[in-house]
């Protein structure tokens, strides 16, 4: 089985790597279909498998019968997924999936969870009563405004589409 990857892709790797363990959150966004939730998903996996970390994945889901779908890999080779969660039910299993600290100890920075998130708006994601936030990756078709203050980095994912090719072929034309 192969995967095959466009050069703008790996080139955007190589950029987003830089990424990964800085301070302050990562937006990555684009158009629609362009890739951004599968990239999203090579990073969970790599986080967990390559670097061995816990990994918390929340995603909108476009179905009738189910709103989002949660995803935890231990970075230990093992993981859990669900769907079509309440919030409380999102509070409750990110509460369980990060250590509490203990008075006196800190907590491993390697047994706190990444969450990334996918699909939402802006205002989804931070609105505190859905539980996507806090996050650390999140990718979306939609604006997203960063105030001065703010510590997120935006990254554009820059792809075509064929149906984009098509349309700018006929526009060209």
């Amino acid at each position: 089985m192969s995967y095959f990857v466009r050069r703008e892709e790996v080139v955007f790797w190589e950029v987003f790597k830089k990424l990964l363990f800085v301070e302050g959150r990562v937006v990555i966004v684009g158009s629609p279909g362009v890739g951004k939730s599968c990239f999203l998903m090579l990073i969970a996996f790599y986080l967990a498998c390559i670097e061995n970390r816990k990994v918390l994945l929340i995603r909108r889901l476009k179905v009738e019968k189910a709103e989002n779908a949660l995803v935890y890999l231990d970075g230990k080779g093992s993981y859990a997924r669900l769907s079509n969660l309440q919030s409380r039910d999102i509070f409750a299993i990110r509460k369980q999936v990060t250590p509490e600290s203990v008075e006196g100890e800190v907590v491993d920075e390697k047994e706190v969870p990444i969450v990334l998130v996918d699909g939402f708006t802006q205002d989804q994601v931070q609105d505190v009563n859905t539980g996507y936030g806090p996050f650390k990756f999140f990718a979306t078709s939609c604006q997203f405004d960063v105030k001065q203050d703010d510590g997120s980095r935006i990254v554009v994912l820059p792809a075509w589409r064929v149906a984009d090719l098509l349309q700018y072929a006929k526009l060209t034309e």
